[in-house]
């Protein structure tokens, strides 16, 4: 228990100091205000990361069964399944911290926080690769690999720290954000390629990689086009086009595959007791249905 616990123990302590002791150089380095905007822009992007890791953090009963009953392959698909799901839903926590993160500030803060904007949008990318890297976290530690766990969260920790004093000097404020972002992306990569080591295999590895590009091309051209609204038109305007991305974002993820007809099978399988949920979930995945199958009509249902 002792050796599956401490280094466990020890990458949350790494995560840990990294964040406390980022606030500590910044504090140094500048003044109160603008450490007060990136506090600001970090709890508000950390409150939302720390509920979305609610999806990954339930797969680790499910993928502990699994590896003590020896179904590898069962494994690998429950995996690559999860990897494909979590990941649109950190796609979607991105979009709406980065396209929203001008009402989102004003909400949780006030116009006295409107400088912060820019480190929200910022900010709002580490989510894409800290939930995305979340299930493989699950899986290290189901195959009673924590040592993995740890030697993942000091390479998050060095590659951020490193970057702080690499992008500090040229971007002030913001290199602090984007250093964030270049550690969380460090640890995702290395991650699947330990992935790759504990489940061989080309072809789903492939079908991995397929999954993240084609996740990240639709969250990339979904920012351009919030960003382009909010540079270019008045903030009415801007807004109601901005809202109009969303239904355009459930549409790429069905045309992707990104989501399946068969996700919204199982969805509508769940048991829910409380009659209005119910009504609720099977309207949404009716409303779904209809649309996979008329952006998606050749996929398997």
């Amino acid at each position: 228990m002792m050796a599956y616990c401490t280094p466990l123990l020890g990458a949350r302590v790494t995560f840990m100091s990294g964040q406390n002791l980022g606030k500590i150089v910044l504090g140094k380095l500048f003044d109160t205000a603008q450490l007060g905007f990136f506090s600001f822009a970090f709890q508000t992007v950390e409150r939302f990361v720390e509920l979305i890791y609610t999806l990954p953090a339930s797969l680790l009963p499910s993928l502990t069964q699994l590896v003590a009953r020896g179904e590898r392959e069962r494994l690998r698909s429950v995996l690559d399944q999860s990897l494909r799901l979590v990941s649109v839903a950190a796609c979607a926590l991105s979009f709406g911290l980065f396209v929203f993160a001008r009402e989102l500030t004003l909400l949780v803060g006030s116009p006295m926080f409107e400088p912060a904007v820019p480190l929200v949008r910022i900010l709002a990318l580490v989510p894409v690769a800290r939930t995305a890297q979340q299930p493989l976290t699950m899986l290290f530690q189901a195959l009673r690999l924590p040592g993995t766990v740890l030697r993942l969260a000091v390479l998050k920790f060095a590659a951020e720290f490193g970057s702080y004093f690499a992008l500090l000097p040229l971007l002030g404020m913001f290199g602090a954000a984007w250093a964030n972002l270049v550690g969380a992306v460090a640890s995702y990569l290395a991650a699947l390629v330990v992935l790759a080591r504990v489940l061989p295999g080309k072809a789903s590895a492939a079908a991995r990689l397929a999954t993240a590009a084609r996740a990240a091309g639709l969250l990339a051209v979904l920012l351009a086009a919030g960003l382009l609204c909010d540079w270019k038109l008045g903030h009415a305007m801007s807004l109601a086009l901005r809202l109009l991305l969303i239904p355009a974002g459930l549409l790429g993820v069905f045309a992707l595959g990104l989501i399946e007809r068969q996700d919204l099978e199982k969805l509508a399988g769940i048991q829910l007791r409380w009659g209005p949920f119910r009504r609720l979930r099977d309207s949404v995945v009716g409303l779904a249905d209809q649309v996979a199958s008329v952006v998606a009509p050749g996929r398997a249902r």
